[in-house]
């Protein structure tokens, strides 16, 4: 299966991924960080590992592929009798406009911000321990956080730095309270006016030559033709400025090893600013961006400290390559330890949509058509990637998370904790499988979860399954509050 395959490939994609970051713009992209989740490169290299394995057999296999990169990337196999392959010259240089335009959207819109927010650079403290946090629509200005929750209660002296993708009326709106600031506020007019356009990440020769070079092209074309490079770019200038003129002593971000975050990483050692990265959600088995192994400079890149939610989630990334001295357990920060949802055999089932709009569309699709054997579907969209659809009788949208519901029967996920979340809760949970396309696996290897296409959710109602609660401290154990004393206290001394 496609799902086997995307495993086999991890260590192939990851030594690529360590070859690929010593390439000249890498820290502006997705894929030489082995970002699963916002990168199909790995995707791509599972096919090829399932064509090669049928190559192997001496199987004839008919391959479909409409993917010009793709196309010829299979067609270089020994043993494929390829036909015509899909025009590419044109589809490379749409992509080109497409990203030039893009970035220069972004260029403006980064000048805007700089200049508007410019004032907000006193708010910054000289020194002392910042929270750099996404802007996410469930965090609050007075203190509490999608992604650290109450720990700016629990730390008064935290001061919290709204990253790039805030714009200036999020920030103004956070502003409100004096402990809030946004990193626009460092970044140069004129370094978005002269360096972004151009940001995006320029394979070698070398490597579009390898054996996966195709695939590489592919990856550099696509996010090249959007405006994520401008967006990496203008944060390492606005990080690399606040540390030059105004360093924290210690910096603390929700970490998810991303290429921005390694080169930030890189920039506070330079700057003398420590580093405390928490790993905020789960780590499954596909996510490979997590792994030390992926890093083209293995542990130099890793934060000073890393706090996880759980001993599973440390466990895993020890073994990707995190050095074990510099990790401790911190808890479940954003779990509420008010939950109260309990299971009952005939109460609704919850159904939590991933990011990946195509996977959300199948598993709306597939419950819509289970809507007729007298069940109730509460179809929960992901906070940050909403998806509309439209209500029918037996389904409909909530705007409750799953821990303010009084009673479920089920819970049906994909790419989300929501279905771990539901396992501790004593709710039994499915994970979704598109047909459509591969969804990452996020859950941790030491749980076992049930799974289920479109056609086999049928089989789920007519026979749903028990109650099987996990252990809550293997994945959210309560936060370790001392342990964030500790640790932020002994970061944020000079």
């Amino acid at each position: 299966s496609l799902e086997r395959a995307f495993a086999e490939i991890g260590p192939q994609w990851m030594a690529l991924a360590r070859e690929l970051g010593r390439e000249p713009g890498a820290a502006l992209a997705h894929a030489p960080a082995a970002a699963a989740n916002v990168s199909d490169l790995g995707v791509l290299l599972a096919w090829s590992r399932l064509v090669d394995g049928w190559l192997e057999q001496g199987l004839s296999v008919l391959v479909v592929c409409d993917d010009p990169w793709m196309f010829r990337h299979l067609a270089a196999k020994a043993g494929i009798d390829a036909g015509r392959p899909p025009p590419l010259r044109l589809r490379e240089m749409a992509l080109v406009l497409r990203g030039i335009a893009a970035r220069a959207r972004f260029a403006a819109t980064a000048m805007h911000a700089a200049i508007v927010l410019r004032r907000q650079r006193r708010r910054f403290p000289d020194g002392g321990a910042c929270l750099l946090v996404y802007a996410h629509p469930a965090s609050r200005p007075a203190g509490y956080d999608a992604y650290f929750g109450p720990l700016m209660e629990h730390e008064p002296d935290l001061f919290r730095v709204l990253n790039t993708d805030a714009g200036p009326a999020t920030a103004a709106r956070f502003a409100t309270d004096p402990r809030n600031a946004g990193l626009h506020a460092w970044g140069s007019p004129w370094d978005a006016a002269l360096k972004l356009v151009g940001a995006r990440w320029r394979p070698s020769a070398a490597a579009l030559a390898g054996r996966d070079g195709w695939l590489v092209r592919r990856a550099a074309m696509l996010e090249g033709a959007t405006g994520q490079g401008a967006l990496a770019r203008w944060t390492g200038l606005c990080l690399a400025r606040w540390f030059r003129l105004r360093a924290p002593a210690l910096i603390v971000w929700p970490w998810e090893n991303h290429a921005w975050e390694r080169r930030m990483v890189r920039l506070a050692r330079r700057a003398g600013v420590r580093t405390l990265g928490y790993q905020h959600s789960v780590v499954g088995p596909h996510m490979y961006n997590y792994a030390a192994e992926a890093n083209h400079d293995g542990a130099a890149s890793l934060p000073d400290r890393v706090l996880t939610t759980g001993p599973a989630t440390r466990d895993q990334l020890v073994s990707w390559g995190l050095p074990a001295e510099r990790t401790s357990v911190g808890g479940a920060l954003r779990a509420k330890e008010t939950a109260h949802t309990v299971w009952k055999a005939d109460a609704p089932i919850f159904v939590a949509l991933p990011f990946d709009r195509q996977a959300a569309a199948e598993m709306v699709g597939a419950v819509k058509a289970l809507a007729s054997r007298g069940r109730r579907f509460l179809i929960k969209e992901h906070p940050i990637y909403r998806f509309h659809f439209d209500e029918i009788p037996g389904v409909e949208r909530t705007e409750k998370p799953l821990e303010d519901h009084a009673q479920l029967s089920l819970v049906i996920f994909a790419a989300t904790t929501v279905g771990l979340e539901a396992l501790v809760a004593g709710i039994p949970a499915v994970r979704f499988i598109p047909a459509s396309r591969f969804v990452i696996d996020v859950v941790p290897p030491a749980i076992a979860v049930a799974t289920a296409d479109a056609e086999a959710l049928a089989d789920v109602l007519a026979h749903p399954p028990k109650p099987q609660p996990i252990e809550r401290g293997l994945v959210f154990p309560a936060p370790v509050w001392d342990q964030w004393r500790q640790e932020i206290r002994q970061g944020a001394k000079p």
